[in-house]
Parts: structure tokens; sequence; C-alpha cells
């Protein structure tokens, strides 16, 4: 599942991210487009598991940015998978976890 997971995840940034150029005005667009198809994608996997899906978006330029998740959770069926996708001009980052 976590194979199939990734390549949905990617998939909806490559097909979301059009010219790779940062447009404030079109961020909100970007992540709706992400979200939706990341979870029809993996909705359709048709597990019981619950499925929370992140996406955040960054402009890059010379400030940094650190982020952290701590999880507690029943690592014999919950999990993570990440995928971050960079242009010249902005960062993505999409994570999918499953309870």
């Amino acid at each position: 599942m976590e194979d199939q997971i990734y390549k949905y995840l990617k998939a909806a940034v490559e097909l979301s991210v059009g010219d790779g150029v940062y447009r404030y005005n079109k961020v909100n667009e970007i992540e709706k487009n992400i979200l939706e198809y990341s979870l029809k994608k993996i909705s359709n996997l048709n597990t019981k598991q619950k499925i929370i899906i992140t996406c955040t978006i960054i402009q890059k330029d010379d400030k940094g940015l650190q982020m952290a998740t701590s999880i507690h959770w029943d690592q014999s069926t919950d999990g993570t998978i990440k995928y971050v996708h960079e242009t010249n001009t902005m960062i993505i980052l999409v994570a999918a976890y499953w309870l």
C-alpha cells in the first residue's frame, strides 16, 4: 500500500503544479487539487484505515523552514509516507498518514 500511496502523492503534485512557478494567487488552487486527487486515489484502495493528507507549499527564498511531526501509534497497522517536490521557486511537501 505504501508504494501505491507514494505514486498517488507524486502524481497529484505533478498534475497540479503546472509550470512550477510560485504564484501566491494560485497556491490555494494547487493545494486543493493535490489534496482532492490524492484522497480520491487513496480512497480507491478500499482500505478500512482512516487517511489524513497534508500539503505544504512554500515559496523558495533565503529564509529557512523547519517542520517536525511526532506521532504515537501502532506501528504494525499505521503508517506515513511523504513526497517532496522542488522547483526553482517553490517547495511542495505532501504527506499521507493512515490509521
